[in-house]
């Protein structure tokens, strides 16, 4: 009796013997479970991506853009929130970070409106090494 390489089990002598140029030798079922592996990973389409070279800086500036909705909420839509993230994508602006905007604050009792953090590469002749207090 000859086991297979795939699973392990004792191959019957019955049943259907898989033998490879390398010597391995699978049962039926663990060919016909690969071949059903293959063929659900080529019907998965995904599209190809390209590397996106990031600029090389240490500055940044930053942007704040806070979502009010309009009275009527049903008008919010994602494709209205895509419009705005794509504005500012084409602007230079990245998406870096959603937070409720009382958190942002440091407030409480505030409506959970999100706000949108952008960042961008800054140009050389605005960098300021100033410090910045709150208080």
């Amino acid at each position: 009796m000859v086991t297979c390489d795939g699973t392990g089990r004792k191959i019957g002598f019955l049943e259907r013997v898989f033998r490879t140029p390398d010597g391995k030798v699978y049962c039926e079922e663990y060919v016909q479970q690969m071949k059903e592996e293959n063929e659900a990973k080529e019907s998965i389409n995904v599209p190809e991506t390209k590397p996106v070279e990031l600029p090389k800086t240490d500055k940044w500036e930053f942007q704040v853009v806070k979502l009010t909705p309009p009275k009527d909420r049903s008008a919010v839509s994602i494709e209205k929130i895509e419009g705005v993230i794509n504005d500012q994508g084409d602007q230079g602006w990245e998406l870096v970070s959603v937070v409720p905007v009382n958190l942002l604050l440091m407030q409480q009792g505030q409506s959970n409106v999100p706000a949108l953090i952008f960042k961008r590469p800054k140009k050389k002749s605005s960098y300021n090494d100033s410090s910045i207090s709150f208080a």
